[in-house]
């Protein structure tokens, strides 16, 4: 995975501040229990497929990984879309697992606008 150029960073975080001074100000006025955006939000892209993911939380569990074999796939579901990595050390080992990776939540999602996209 390629890690973020300093202009895809800086659009991320204006992005992120923007999003978390708007839902500042709606918890405030309406008292709904919304969460600030963490990391470094980014449109992640695989196969025609979108998915908004902390990029940061993806690359620090991909580097986990580095001395393991692993494959990603996307699903969509009634909650919204995951990313689903599978690895594992060799085809024959039992030392396998999962990493799901779901997407922000839409009260989030739709504050974040000129996210930068990075393409698998």
């Amino acid at each position: 995975m390629r890690p973020l150029t300093a202009e895809e960073k800086a659009r991320s975080k204006e992005a992120r501040k923007w999003a978390n001074k708007v839902l500042r100000k709606r918890r405030r006025t309406s008292g709904e229990r919304l969460l600030d955006v963490k990391g470094l939000p980014a449109i992640l892209k695989i196969n025609d497929l979108e998915i908004v993911i902390d990029y940061e939380l993806f690359q620090r569990y991909l580097r986990k990984l580095k001395k393991r074999h692993w494959t990603m796939k996307m699903t969509q579901s009634s909650g919204g879309r995951s990313l689903i990595i599978n690895h594992y050390v060799d085809v024959l080992s039992k030392d396998r697992g999962s990493i799901e990776l779901y997407e922000l939540p839409g009260s989030q999602r739709e504050l974040l606008k000129d996210l930068p996209i990075v393409e698998i």
